[in-house]
């Protein structure tokens, strides 16, 4: 039915992401993961969304998909913080504090306490530990 749905909306997002879920329930990683891979996630996305892939990657054995859909997502954490300095500093040059102050509290609120963001970090251990070390200390 939500295959349907899609070939008459191509472009719906939200029949893909069930489609998504719908896929992952019942076992067929390769098609779910297709349908994700055709949302075309990018950038803040991947924090809202990367729920529906990295547990079922990891399901379905593909750790290094995992890996690097967490590294993924900690690179643009890194970057977004990175950034935001410059984005305050161009808001208060040109006068507009109230933008100041909301990218402030993006970063402060949202971006610095994603619970994404810290599966992924400890996740990124434990793929380390899978995919190419033998023990516990030779993970830094």
């Amino acid at each position: 039915l939500v295959e349907f749905g899609i070939s008459r909306s191509m472009y719906n997002y939200q029949l893909k992401i069930l489609a998504v879920e719908a896929y992952d329930k019942i076992g067929c990683f390769s098609r779910g993961f297709s349908h994700f891979k055709d949302l075309n996630v990018k950038q803040i996305q991947a924090e809202s969304l990367s729920y529906l892939s990295i547990p079922s990657c990891v399901r379905s054995g593909l750790f290094n998909e995992a890996q690097n859909q967490c590294r993924s997502l900690v690179n643009m954490h890194r970057n977004c913080n990175r950034d935001t300095s410059e984005y305050i500093g161009q808001a208060l040059l040109i006068g507009n504090y109230t933008k100041a102050l909301e990218i402030c509290e993006f970063q402060d609120l949202r971006m610095e306490k994603s619970l994404q963001l810290a599966f992924c970090k400890a996740s990124m251990t434990h793929f380390e530990l899978l995919l190419k070390r033998q023990s516990l200390d030779q993970v830094k």
